[in-house]
């Protein structure tokens, strides 16, 4: 029994280090997203401004997410970023899916070559200065979870970015994990 329990161990946090970093109690808050999802004005160019710090990311720097209409109420993703040693960039490519009406911001991210999918929930955005975008998966005992502020410029007004914080906050959210993301020299 003691064996067993350590191999089901191992491998939620074998799960835990390749969809995210950071670890939480129990299961996943409930958290409202966007109703009335205006897709099409979500589309485009956003720049990740700050973050919870992802596997996926590591010695990342000017990083952006470019969303397209791949049409059937499907989305196009495409993700860039900078090697921090070699300013090489690497990009990405997958889509998100609506997890129900498409006018509700709950999708679904899948990208080519990797297995599974991720949650994708935008809990708020003006689609012009700011998104907020969470991600939370239910891991037994615990969960993990993925935080994003996304916005328009790739230097936003620093009264931007607190006003978001403080959205963030008021959901409950922690902000202890956030960490900036370098847009400079891109």
């Amino acid at each position: 029994m003691y064996g067993c329990m350590q191999s089901v161990l191992l491998l939620v946090l074998a799960v835990c280090v390749v969809r995210s970093q950071i670890v939480f109690p129990l299961n996943c808050p409930n958290q409202a997203v966007v109703q009335n999802f205006n897709s099409t004005e979500y589309l485009g160019l956003w720049y990740e401004n700050q973050k919870y710090p992802v596997i996926f990311e590591a010695g990342g720097k000017c990083i952006t997410a470019t969303y397209s209409d791949n049409g059937n109420n499907k989305i196009g993703v495409l993700n860039s970023q900078r090697n921090i040693l070699t300013n090489k960039e690497t990009t990405i490519t997958g889509e998100a899916t609506f997890t129900g009406s498409t006018t509700e911001a709950s999708l679904t991210v899948t990208f080519k070559g990797i297995p599974f999918g991720g949650s994708y929930k935008v809990l708020d955005t003006d689609y012009t200065s700011f998104a907020i975008v969470w991600s939370c998966q239910d891991l037994v005992l615990f969960n993990t979870q993925i935080l994003w502020i996304l916005t328009r410029e790739r230097n936003p007004p620093s009264t931007l970015i607190d006003s978001v914080r403080q959205t963030i906050e008021s959901r409950g959210i922690t902000l202890l994990f956030m960490k900036p993301t370098d847009q400079t020299n891109c």
